[in-house]
């Protein structure tokens, strides 16, 4: 769903307490990676994995996955090539989608994010420059809302809060989180205090960031940062941390005025040859586990803890030779959503990646493969068993 970028950390111990509202309370998630790696089966983590290709029309072709949601049994794609919002049916079928572009009511002319807000049950479009573009889930326009706030501009990314409040992240500001009152018509918290020279000089800094909401609370993590924090109406929060010991790192002395390439060497040869920790591919956490799955050593490991018990699995890859799923999500508890584009790579290689026969059956496979290089993506739907620990 999104190319592997370089991308900076932001470890707890230089950035995670600047603000208050950042500070205090949490679970920390000890893990030693000196030790070996797990052998595990697939089916030792997963109950199944439903492969769905998504159905290819001239309607319906997709550029590129920007984001994915599963909402009542149904996915909703952003593709920010096409400026367009999908919907596909649980089975992949095509349904409708939302591709409007223009300067009249409803339209836009960009899209950076869109959200499903469960208290209306409307689906709402973000323009970086342009507001808020809100429909019915029937794709009808319902109404706009224009972000007149200055600290806002530009926006990239957004969660609803509550049915007042939205939190915006725009990466080009000192505080990247905004918390923006409807009824107010302005910001009324901001929270995440970055230094902007890290956002400023490259996208390696600004990449993955994800919102997910889960009842009332909202959860933010993105791929340089060793925590996961809940937002709510009153605070941001840290909900867990990773703690590698000797292989977390500070960057506190990390000049600001290096360009691109002097970061990029830093991370890609510097970290790797002192063995740290520093980019995350996943960080999720269900009722049971906290998930991450991240760079090290050349390496994606994953690591999943049980909150309970305090025991963890750390793995490279499962014994049916595939590895974890990238950049995974959470929905409905149990269910790991992620996709399979096949731009770079075939359709063969991407599926080998994941899934195998092994795993899904010969036939199965077989029919999977017979797609052509320029279809549309897949999406992994895989169910993680509950009783990981307790086997």
């Amino acid at each position: 769903m999104k190319k592997l970028i370089c991308t900076l950390l932001l470890p707890i111990f230089f950035f995670s307490c600047n603000n208050k509202e950042e500070a205090g309370g949490g679970q920390t998630l000890k893990v030693d990676l000196d030790t070996p790696y797990d052998e595990l089966s697939f089916f030792d983590i997963f109950e199944s994995v439903d492969v769905v290709p998504l159905e290819t029309t001239d309607s319906s072709l997709i550029g590129e996955i920007s984001k994915i949601d599963f909402y009542k049994n149904q996915f909703y794609i952003l593709d920010e090539r096409t400026m367009s919002v999908f919907r596909f049916n649980r089975d992949g079928r095509y349904c409708d989608k939302i591709a409007r572009h223009g300067k009249g009511p409803g339209e836009y002319s960009d899209l950076t994010d869109f959200s499903i807000n469960r208290e209306t049950n409307q689906i709402e479009l973000l323009s970086a420059y342009g507001g808020l573009h809100i429909y019915d889930m029937d794709f009808n326009h319902v109404r706009d809302l224009k972000l007149t706030d200055p600290k806002l501009y530009p926006v990239h990314k957004f969660a609803n809060v509550s049915s007042d409040l939205r939190v915006f992240l725009s990466y080009f500001k000192e505080y990247r989180l905004k918390l923006h009152s409807e009824k107010q018509n302005k910001v009324i918290k901001e929270f995440y205090k970055r230094p902007v020279f890290l956002a400023e000089e490259s996208v390696m800094f600004t990449t993955n960031f994800m919102f997910e909401k889960e009842g009332d609370v909202v959860y933010f993590n993105q791929a340089s940062d060793y925590n996961l924090y809940e937002i709510t109406p009153d605070t941001c929060k840290i909900r867990q941390t990773w703690d590698f010991g000797e292989h977390n790192y500070s960057i506190s002395t990390l000049p600001s005025d290096w360009k691109y390439q002097q970061y990029s060497d830093y991370f890609w040869k510097d970290m790797v040859d002192k063995k740290k920790v520093f980019f995350f591919i996943s960080n999720m956490d269900n009722l049971s586990y906290q998930i991450a799955k991240f760079s090290y050593e050349k390496k994606n490991v994953t690591v999943i803890y049980d909150k309970k018990s305090s025991k963890y699995i750390k793995m490279l890859s499962f014994k049916e030779n595939v590895l974890f799923p990238h950049y995974s999500k959470f929905k409905n508890d149990s269910l790991l959503i992620s996709t399979l584009e096949f731009s770079f790579h075939g359709v063969e290689e991407m599926l080998n990646y994941c899934v195998n026969s092994e795993i899904i059956g010969k036939n199965r496979f077989n029919e999977l493969l017979s797609a052509k290089e320029d279809t549309n993506p897949y999406v992994l739907v895989h169910k993680i068993r509950n009783d990981i620990f307790n086997k």
